[in-house]
Formats: structure tokens, C-alpha cells, sequence
């Protein structure tokens, strides 16, 4: 009798769970969600965090990646569009009561109590045409707010085999032709290690900020005018002495066609000496890569040089958008919310805390034995998936990233970068709206930009880098270049006077 007891107990209990499971099931709403990154390292809402995320919210998402640069067009000129999209890009065409769901109105409806940020508010509201809100753009930093972390914004960065530079005794690296000529020197003294790679979001920026030019779309001229940066000189200076390296064979040609999986391969292969990538954690994943196959090989960051120009302009990086069609809008403007609570924040960027990460002295985290295996076998991004923070902060983000990092080996490098990082919002909120003019020229002008950097880069000749660089020059003044140019001088004052600028 007792053991029919135990039976019928332990049946019970099991039915209970199964119920209680199923119940949990039919309470969670999907989303289907559209991220509009080509690059995006994962493709499902699976793993450690998004689990966690669907315990505490109810939510779950069904994710799309974003095949190319045009989808979201096509999406929106279908009007196929799914419950949540977010994008860093399209901020003026989703910004439209016939597209998406303003925020404030959801708000209400759902009965919320969410002081907005007045500068996340007024970032978004750059590129709404009615005065209404539709997302809220995460990350957004000003530059004072990097003053009391050791962690260093997401930027440009090279890196580079220190191995390599101990066995050429450490040439300095303080100009460009100081690095011109430690890339020949690779040239010659390891034909078969490639001197220069890169990765196809950063490119060249660091480049860009060595050069002077510094990372923002129009830059200011010593006349006090902005010109689209492909028009300033130093573009060209840069250019020109990246082309010199590609004529030399220090950058591979087949790296200009690699795809963003296999463009650091050679260099995680130990084939490379050189990576044009960015900070934070870029370089963990290649130094760890490096040292499976030969303990010696060690991957760091290289200070800047000399007078490098690190500011941007930035409004921030992605937004979540709520289409009309969502299927539960006061869940979804519900979840939102709740992305950018500072539970969230920590959750979606650093793991659950007591179990993934524990707090120091510092409030900055100290992560788990299972944790650090996971990025020593590359299998972080499945095992743990970080990469649904849509409401995250650059500067938390930043101190999570540095947290998994040997920091002596960064400090130098990331204390200059971070010293010379100025963000400057007025320039890129300058920038041609919907319903602008000149937004037709902007667009052709930005979705050319690679395209022509490649193909002068890859020039045979000098003579033929000349010509292509004249023919460049003469096909952004057929697309109107100088139209452009104008709106944006006529804007930055007005702009530049509302984020209190010197």
C-alpha cells in the first residue's frame, strides 16, 4: 500500500510539473523579431541568457537575420513586416505612424511607469517626422561619460602579433611610416604570413583615425566648413598609402570578397600578422585562436599612434521598433521596457548574476569558471548567447567585455583610445531626414562608399589609383555631393547648440 502511495505521489507530482510546464508554454507570447545586422553571430533565441530572459518576461523570439542591406526595403515596401524589428539603420522610414507604434501611446495603453532619458527621447525624435516617439536608440554615450571606467567605447582598433614584434626587436610604431614599414618588413622577413587583414564592419577605420581623419561622415575643415569625408584630403592620404600595401602584397586581395565568417580566419590560423578590427573583446577570441596552436603566439591591441583622431558621431546603435501589426503591442512595448532596466541590462550582457557572475568591490563582474571555458572553446555565443540587448549601455557593455580581458595587456592601449574618443551627435543628427531633398544623394553617396574604397584601394598603379580617385571624386559631385554638403553646414549650428556644445 505505501508503495502504491509512492507511486501515485510520484505520478502526481510528474502530471503537476508536465501541467505546470504546458501552462508556462501557452503563457509565453512569441515574437517574430527581424534584426537588421547582416553580421549578427547568432541567428535563434536560444541558449543560457535568452532562456532567461523568457523565465523573467513571458517572451520569446522568433529571429530573422538579416541577409543583406536591402531586406528591410523590401519589408517595408511589402508591408511584410514582423512583430519587433531592430535596426540601426531605416530610424526615418520606421518613424511613421502608417509603419509603427508610437511609444508613448503604448505606454499609456499598457499602463506603464517609464520616465524616458530626455536624450535617449531626443535622439529618437531626430528622425520622427510627427513629434512622436517609435523607439528608443540604446547605447548612446556622451563623452564625459567614459570619465570614471577603465573600459573603452567600441571603436576602431588594430591588432597585431606581439610574437612577431619581439622577433623583430619592437620597431617603434608611433607614425604611419613607422607601420608602413614594419608591414614591409613582414613582407620580406615572412613571406608567408600576410601582413594586413580586415574585418568588413570596421574596415579601415583605425586607419581612418591614424590618419587624422578621425570616424564621423562629414569632417571639419580648417575653415570651420564640414565635407563629406571621402572629399577630405587626409581620405585620400589614407587611401593612397593603403594602396601602396596592397600593391606591395601586404593585404590579400581575396579579403576584400571574404564573408564576415571567414575574414579572420587566416588570422586565427596563425597566418596573418595584423587584423583592422575593434576593441573590447575582438581580439580575446584571436589570441585564444593563436595559442591553440602555438603557445608563443599572443595577439594584442596596438596603442594608437601618434595624434590619432578617434571622434564619432553617434546617436547610438539600434532601436526596436514595433510594427501595426504586432500581434500584442502592450506585451511588446512591456518587454521593451524592461530591456532597459538595469536587471536586463546586466542579464542580457554578463549572464545571470550568482551563477554566471558575481559582483567585485568595483560593481564590475567576475565571471564563472564555466563561463571563461566557454569563450577558451569558442562556444560562448551558443552556450551563452549575449546578443539580445536592446536596451543595453554602451558603457556596462564595455565594462563587461574589458572584464574577460587580462587587463594589463589592454590598459595602454584602451587609456589612449578612450582619452582621444570624443562623440560628437550633431554631425550624424545633421544628416538628411525622409522627406529632406538631399536624403536621395546621402543614401546613393553612403551605399557607394565601400564599393569605391575597394576599388581604388586595389589599384595596379599609381597612375591608376590617380585616375580612379579623380573618377571617385567626379561621381559624388554628379550625385551632389556639394547639395549635401550644404544642408549639413546649415544644420550642425542649430543641433550643435542643442546638445550644449563647445
Amino acid at each position: 500500500m505505501i508503495g502504491f502511495t509512492r507511486r501515485m505521489l510520484s505520478i502526481t507530482a510528474a502530471i503537476f510539473v508536465a501541467l505546470s510546464c504546458a501552462r508556462a508554454a501557452a503563457a509565453e507570447t512569441v515574437f517574430t523579431c527581424f534584426i537588421n545586422h547582416t553580421w549578427y553571430p547568432v541567428s535563434s533565441f536560444t541558449g543560457i541568457i535568452p532562456e532567461e530572459i523568457t523565465r523573467l518576461t513571458g517572451v520569446r523570439l522568433d529571429v530573422t537575420i538579416a541577409k543583406d542591406q536591402r531586406q528591410l526595403n523590401m519589408m517595408l515596401a511589402s508591408n511584410a513586416l514582423p512583430d519587433l524589428i531592430f535596426t540601426g539603420s531605416q530610424f526615418d522610414a520606421l518613424s511613421d505612424p502608417a509603419v509603427c507604434l508610437d511609444y508613448d501611446t503604448l505606454i499609456e495603453r499598457a499602463g506603464l511607469d517609464w520616465d524616458i532619458a530626455e536624450d535617449l527621447r531626443s535622439n529618437a525624435l531626430i528622425f520622427s517626422g510627427d513629434g512622436k516617439l517609435y523607439t528608443i536608440i540604446n547605447y548612446y554615450t556622451r563623452t564625459q561619460d567614459w570619465a570614471d571606467t577603465r573600459s573603452v567605447p567600441m571603436t576602431a582598433s588594430l591588432m597585431a602579433r606581439q610574437d612577431i614584434l619581439d622577433a623583430m626587436g619592437n620597431p617603434p610604431l608611433n607614425t604611419t611610416d613607422d607601420l608602413m614599414d614594419v608591414y614591409l618588413r613582414v613582407r620580406r622577413e615572412y613571406p608567408d604570413i600576410i601582413p594586413l587583414m580586415f574585418e568588413s564592419t570596421h574596415r579601415f577605420n583605425a586607419f581612418r583615425a591614424y590618419f587624422g581623419l578621425g570616424l564621423t561622415e562629414f569632417t571639419r575643415q580648417p575653415d570651420g566648413r564640414y565635407l563629406f569625408f571621402a572629399r577630405d584630403p587626409r581620405y585620400k592620404e589614407m587611401l593612397a598609402w593603403l594602396n601602396r600595401l596592397y600593391r606591395e602584397g601586404c593585404i590579400p586581395p581575396e579579403n576584400f570578397a571574404a564573408s564576415t565568417r571567414q575574414e579572420s580566419v587566416p588570422y586565427k590560423q596563425g597566418r596573418a600578422f595584423s587584423y583592422s578590427a575593434c576593441t573590447q573583446n575582438a581580439n580575446l577570441s584571436l589570441d585564444n585562436a593563436i595559442k591553440q596552436i602555438d603557445p608563443s603566439y599572443h595577439s594584442v591591441e596596438l596603442p594608437p599612434l601618434q595624434d590619432a583622431n578617434y571622434t564619432m558621431s553617434s546617436l547610438g546603435w539600434s532601436g526596436t521598433f514595433i510594427p501595426l501589426n504586432n500581434r500584442d503591442p502592450e506585451t511588446a512595448i512591456t518587454f521593451i521596457q524592461w530591456m532597459f532596466t538595469s536587471q536586463a541590462q546586466r542579464l542580457t550582457q554578463w549572464g545571470r548574476e550568482g551563477v554566471d557572475y558575481t559582483l567585485n568591490d568595483e560593481q564590475l563582474p567576475v565571471y564563472s569558471a564555466a563561463l571563461m571555458a566557454s569563450l577558451q572553446d569558442d562556444s560562448y555565443n551558443q552556450m551563452y548567447n549575449p546578443w539580445f540587448h536592446f536596451g543595453s549601455s554602451a558603457v556596462l557593455e564595455s565594462e563587461g567585455r574589458c572584464a574577460l580581458l587580462p587587463f594589463e595587456d589592454y590598459a595602454d592601449a584602451y587609456d589612449q583610445i578612450r582619452r582621444a574618443c570624443i562623440n560628437k551627435p550633431w554631425i550624424i543628427a545633421a544628416a538628411p531626414k525622409t522627406g529632406d531633398p538631399e536624403k536621395r544623394s546621402y543614401d546613393r553617396i553612403l551605399a557607394a562608399v565601400n564599393e569605391q574604397e575597394t576599388y581604388i584601394l586595389v589599384s595596379e598603379s599609381v597612375e591608376a589609383f590617380e585616375a580612379r580617385w579623380e573618377s571617385y571624386q567626379d561621381s559624388l559631385l554628379l550625385m551632389d555631393v556639394e547639395g549635401l554638403e550644404l544642408h549639413i553646414n546649415e544644420a550642425i549650428p542649430e543641433l550643435k547648440s542643442r546638445y550644449a556644445a563647445p
